[in-house]
């Protein structure tokens, strides 16, 4: 029984993190459809590929100062 709950708590601590971590970077980075590469939100332009990132982001679509499409 203890065993088990050690695996189940071992489960909840590594799955709440990855999703923690899933939801950091997709509030705060954006992904060029060019490239891949992550971008900080604030950036307008790719660091890996210098292409815009305004619509031609992957994610909420959204950068600062833009509304949604």
């Amino acid at each position: 029984m203890e065993t088990a709950l050690n695996v189940l708590l071992a489960v909840l601590i590594l799955g709440g993190s990855a999703l923690l971590t899933h939801w950091f970077t997709h509030a705060m980075y954006i992904r060029c459809r060019n490239c891949g590469t992550l971008n900080a939100r604030r950036r307008t332009h790719c660091r890996g590929c210098s292409s815009p990132l305004g619509k031609n982001s992957r994610g909420t679509g959204r950068t600062e100062g833009q509304r949604p499409d």
